[in-house]
């Protein structure tokens, strides 16, 4: 593998790193601060999805070896075709425009307008009454968080509560046994599957790589590995800290959870950029100037 195709992949593992599943509940799991053997829970569940998305991964390496073996000349002629890079060209271009794309439609100002009422109704909530179990912890965190920034206690427990959703009722419910944690993991993982483009697009590199298959598979094992990364950079925080990331954690778990909305956006935009470099780049690669100069001809 050269370097540039490693590089890639590492970039490709980064983006995937911060996905709901390998970064964002992670870090919920871990504002449960409160939760006996927490770092084995944690330990569990991120084991569970790097599993999750192994196995997956290395379903399409098999597939993608047998479409190269049966149609693997076909394959090839299509991938260095003209007409294929325009096609990349065309779908990265549209990738990038969306990934820029402000949140104007009418769809994303009623979601921002759901967000602001849940917000008020979880702080109206933490007012009335009192929250018992794991996820107190959480809000407790959250509400260290805001008071640190300058927010008041409840704001910050409500706008933690509130970018949670569902999902921390889900989290507290899956802490209790090894089978919801396991059940959690899954989830997460299957959710993910259909805006999976970086990890699409990394096994693509490594089946139009070359590679023995077995090469392959130890390769996406070290993939998996960095997408779970900055989840284990913050598991070994939170071991090694304790309490004292409190403020930290909650702060960035509520502003992780409010840009989750928008992360699709910049993903897209990502692997635009990176469709756009490979149609554009080698022997066979086409100019963007010559593309928008075609469109503008006819």
């Amino acid at each position: 593998m050269n370097p540039e195709t490693g590089l890639q992949l590492v970039i490709l593992a980064l983006i995937d790193s911060t996905s709901l599943g390998t970064l964002v509940i992670p870090l919920w799991l871990l504002l449960r601060r409160g939760t006996a053997g927490l770092a084995r829970k944690v330990g569990l569940y991120l084991a569970v999805l790097g599993g999750f998305y192994f196995a997956l991964g290395v379903a399409l390496l098999t597939g993608g070896h047998v479409v190269v073996e049966r149609y693997g000349e076909w394959v090839r002629a299509l991938v260095q075709s003209g007409g294929f890079r325009w096609a990349a060209l065309a779908v990265g271009i549209a990738l990038i425009a969306y990934g820029f794309s402000g949140p104007w439609s009418k769809a994303d100002r009623a979601k921002a307008a759901e967000k602001k009422s849940a917000a008020l109704r979880a702080k109206e909530a933490s007012r009335v009454g009192s929250v018992s179990g794991p996820g107190v912890v959480g809000v407790a965190a959250g509400a260290a968080a805001g008071a640190q920034a300058g927010d008041a206690p409840d704001d910050a427990a409500a706008r933690l509560a509130a970018v949670q959703g569902g999902w921390g009722s889900r989290i507290d419910a899956a802490l209790r046994t090894p089978a919801a944690l396991v059940g959690l993991a899954l989830v997460a993982g299957l959710l993910e599957v259909p805006t999976m483009l970086p990890y699409l697009a990394a096994s693509g590199i490594l089946v139009a790589s070359g590679m023995p298959l077995a090469t392959q598979v130890l390769t996406l094992a070290g993939y998996c590995v960095v997408m779970m990364l900055p989840a284990l950079v913050l598991f070994g925080t939170r071991m090694l800290l304790g309490s004292r990331a409190d403020s930290w954690f909650g702060r960035i778990g509520t502003k992780l959870g409010e840009y989750m909305s928008e992360s699709a956006k910049w993903v897209a935009a990502i692997v635009g950029i990176l469709a756009v470099r490979w149609a554009s780049s080698g022997p066979g690669g086409v100019g963007v100037g010559e593309f928008f100069e075609n469109i503008f001809q006819r």
